[in-house]
């Protein structure tokens, strides 16, 4: 896909008629027709390399970021997690106690609706 495409057409073809109004010689309105198409081309092709090269090291920065995000940032987000699951696991140990010391209370019918 070229982007700008139909800008380059449209200024080539405003430069051949300005120069075909002024009732230049043809061959001036093709020279002049010719370095604009071209100039054009340049003008967009630069723009391409311009992007392509931008977006890549766009994509090089974030890769560096994540790179370091993951060797940094992933060990403090462990030890956080196995922080959580020890005290998940503390309260699910309570809770089970707690349960079975209710237990036999519910079995004699010590506890009534």
């Amino acid at each position: 896909m070229v982007y700008g495409g139909l800008d380059g057409i449209l200024t080539t073809f405003a430069v051949v008629s300005g120069v075909a109004g002024a009732q230049l010689g043809s061959s001036i309105v093709l020279i002049l027709g010719m370095a604009n198409l071209l100039a054009d081309g340049f003008a967009m092709a630069i723009g391409a390399y311009l992007s392509s090269k931008s977006e890549k090291e766009y994509y090089q920065r974030e890769w560096q970021r994540e790179a370091w995000e993951v060797l940094n940032i992933s060990q403090k987000a462990n030890e956080l997690n196995s922080t959580r699951f020890i005290e998940a696991t503390v309260i699910r140990k309570r809770m089970h106690a707690a349960s079975l010391i209710s237990r036999p209370a519910i079995r004699r019918g010590g506890l009534k609706r």
